[in-house]
């Protein structure tokens, strides 16, 4: 097709598993090496800034030092987050919990990264 513009493929790599596998460092290396959006999904569960640099010594403790998030959308995130933290804790602790409120914050969160992921666009990598 002449003059036709093919859309040019955006990479999304998710990175799951238990604490200390490297899911971060992983991330932060996409981010440094190949220009990856670096997204640390525990920040949002923690109302706070996603986005971690790509230059930081230790990309999970980076975490920590996040601004929080204010403004909209905020105060929507906290029902979410006060819904979602007493069941996931049961699951940490081997206790039973509500499968079903754990998969409704994860939606919250996949919602989340669709919507940045149209407003900044670029491939990703998300911890």
């Amino acid at each position: 097709m002449e003059g036709s513009v093919r859309p040019t493929l955006r990479l999304l790599r998710w990175i799951t598993g238990p604490p200390g596998l490297g899911k971060s460092t992983s991330a932060q290396l996409l981010s440094r090496e190949k220009d990856f959006v670096f997204y640390e999904s525990d920040c949002f569960f923690g109302l706070k800034n996603p986005y971690i640099p790509p230059d930081v010594d230790n990309p999970s403790l980076a975490q920590v030092k996040q601004k929080r998030l204010v403004g909209e959308g905020a105060e929507e995130r906290k029902k979410v987050i006060a819904k979602v933290t007493p069941e996931y804790k049961k699951m940490v602790k081997g206790e039973a919990y509500n499968v079903e409120v754990l998969e409704e914050g994860m939606r919250e969160n996949f919602r989340d990264v669709a919507r940045e992921r149209a407003r900044l666009g670029g491939d990703w990598a998300i911890a």
